[in-house]
């Protein structure tokens, strides 16, 4: 069993390196758990984690570093189209505030 987030948006405080959260994930799901037990949300299968988590981290740092190669802003972090992981609690609070954390943090690595 290992930590995670499942079935919650991550809030701007939660993936501050993302780089270094992806590698981590990853190395404690080579572990191959049977059941996740996360941080937020219930306990369930990895693939949940890795929906809920690891693919949400790896498209906003996909994203944000294409607005970056453009030289473009924050403010187009803010209007990355996030969609795809609305059905996750606190959506609408946080995907925004989540992509200007991405943005700010990207940024200077």
């Amino acid at each position: 069993m290992i930590l995670v987030f499942t079935e919650r948006m991550l809030g701007p405080g939660s993936a501050q390196d993302s780089a270094s959260w992806m590698r981590v994930f990853e190395m404690m799901m080579s572990y191959n758990p049977d059941i996740v037990i996360p941080e937020h949300g219930h306990s369930g299968s990895s693939e949940r984690a890795w929906a809920d988590t690891y693919n949400n981290i790896k498209y906003m740092r996909a994203e944000v570093s294409e607005i970056l190669d453009q030289n473009s802003d924050i403010q187009d972090a803010i209007n990355i189209d996030q969609s795809r992981f609305k059905y996750l609690k606190v959506y609408e609070r946080m995907a925004r505030r989540s992509a200007q954390s991405f943005f700010s943090h990207i940024e200077f690595e």
